[in-house]
């Protein structure tokens, strides 16, 4: 009976052993053998929760300058805005460059308003978007005429659609301008 015993015993652990995982070196290094050198990363996004800006609409004038004229068109159908006051926000932000001074974004996030903005620049083009809520309405960018935008802040004079409070449309042109990553030119009012 212990012949048996040890039989079984032995034929166990010779299963047990047959099923078990063994052990293995990788088969290539687990870290790089040197530095890859191919190109800079990008620099970090930075974000801030201190952004500060100004809307001042001015009307709707096609012929405010020659510059304008060749990007700002008029809406058929929607007349200029009269006065509109300027309003001031704040706002979270977020700033990305890709390539230094060719790709720049921005997001704006305005607080107690539910709305956003977008800012982008490359070397061949400056472009936003977005609604700001001001006292009696709320304008719609549909254009960037001219302008400047880095980290520090952005200074733009856009064109958009003005809904106003009693839900009638108008066009209006506007100096957008606000702060972002302190230690910059002030771009702000």
């Amino acid at each position: 009976m212990r012949f048996v015993t040890a039989a079984v015993l032995a034929a166990l652990a010779l299963a047990v052993a047959a099923c078990a995982d063994t052990v293995t070196a990788p088969s290539s290094a687990l870290s790089p053998t040197r530095a890859s050198f191919l190109g800079n990363p990008p620099p970090p996004p930075l974000t801030g929760d201190a952004g500060e800006g100004f809307l001042e609409p001015f009307g709707f004038d096609s012929e405010f300058s020659v510059a304008a004229s060749a990007t700002q068109t008029a809406t058929p159908g929607i007349q200029p805005c009269g006065s509109l006051p300027t309003e001031h926000f704040t706002y979270s932000w977020d700033y990305l460059e890709n390539k230094t001074d060719k790709n720049q974004w921005a997001h704006v996030n305005i607080s107690d308003q539910n709305r956003q903005l977008t800012i982008h620049q490359t070397d061949k083009k400056l472009d936003a978007g977005g609604e700001i809520v001001g006292d009696g309405y709320v304008f719609k960018i549909t254009s960037v005429v001219s302008g400047s935008f880095d980290k520090y802040g952005y200074d733009l004079t856009v064109t958009g659609i003005v809904t106003l409070a009693n839900r009638t449309k108008c066009q209006a042109s506007a100096d957008l301008s606000g702060t972002l990553a302190p230690g910059g030119p002030s771009t702000g009012n």
